[in-house]
């Protein structure tokens, strides 16, 4: 049936003369289910319109697609499409590129620490955007789409679409964190009042009581949820006192303090510098 249709595809039959970066857009009729396949390369793609059925692994695990979504792909994972009756047809937009590019990439810029790049995670990785970030994404796809497939194109793309997941511009977490910890502070990186939120939010997303988070923390963190919360805003606050001329009072509330004179405090005994004598020191380029 499904499986008995299984086939392997290789980067070196899908990758065109000249093209560093295969790119393709396609629909997947309703009902209708694509090859079960595996390859040697990876790929992402994004659910641009419409919802559809992810086929995975040999026991068709069917996860639900819907507009949005983007999908990470290890040469290892063995998956399939099929779409769903809705308004809009199933369409994806699927990114594909060499092994060797990618592990080219990683030991240029470093690993990518994020969920969607997991290579660990027993199925495929995704995530789902909204609001802006979805349209961000989405045009991040469709540039690709109409751009010449050279490895300037395909790297460019990689990474923005890394620093887009990242998010806010926030550092990338160490890949040696246990993966529950590492996942549970990109999800709290992600809400969209992050720097607002308390310990008892990242607890929840951890999933587990707030004593096993603070010592799972302080083993492979060296600090406190509270105190890796802080240091999260303090250098929220570094970012926008060195690159924009925004009030401090401005800059206190963007990275989570409500006080301002709490801010003030906190500011000095971390830098041992004020707020605005950082600035002064720091901003080199004038605004």
């Amino acid at each position: 049936m499904y499986y008995s249709d299984m086939i392997t595809f290789y980067w070196d039959d899908v990758q065109l003369p000249g093209e560093e970066v295969n790119v393709a857009y396609c629909e997947q009729p309703q009902g209708r289910c694509s090859t079960l396949h595996d390859h040697d390369f990876y790929e992402v793609f994004l659910v641009e319109s419409g919802v559809g059925v992810h086929h995975v692994g040999k026991r068709d695990h069917r996860k639900p697609l819907q507009s949005g979504q983007v999908v990470f792909i290890r040469p290892r994972d063995i998956h399939g499409f099929s779409g769903e009756a809705s308004r809009e047809p199933f369409s994806l937009i699927n990114v594909a590129f060499s092994a060797h590019d990618w592990e080219e990439l990683q030991r240029k810029y470093g690993r990518f620490g994020h969920p969607l790049f997991d290579e660990s995670a027993k199925e495929p990785p995704e995530m789902t955007w909204h609001g802006d970030p979805h349209h961000q994404v989405v045009r991040l796809f469709h540039d690709l789409l109409v751009a010449p497939r050279t490895a300037f194109a395909r790297d460019a793309f990689l990474l923005s679409l890394a620093q887009l997941v990242e998010g806010k511009g926030e550092e990338p977490l160490p890949s040696s964190l246990p993966a529950w910890l590492r996942h549970a502070l990109y999800r709290f990186r992600d809400e969209p009042d992050f720097p607002h939120c308390g310990v008892a939010r990242l607890v929840y997303l951890a999933g587990c009581s707030g004593g096993h988070l603070s010592r799972v923390m302080r083993e492979h963190v060296h600090t406190t949820p509270s105190g890796w919360l802080r240091e999260e805003r303090l250098k929220r606050a570094k970012r926008l006192l060195s690159s924009g001329d925004m009030s401090v009072s401005e800059v206190a509330h963007l990275s989570g303090f409500e006080n301002l004179s709490h801010f003030h405090r906190t500011f000095l005994k971390a830098t041992g510098n004020t707020p605005r004598s950082f600035r002064k020191r720091e901003q080199r380029i004038p605004v």
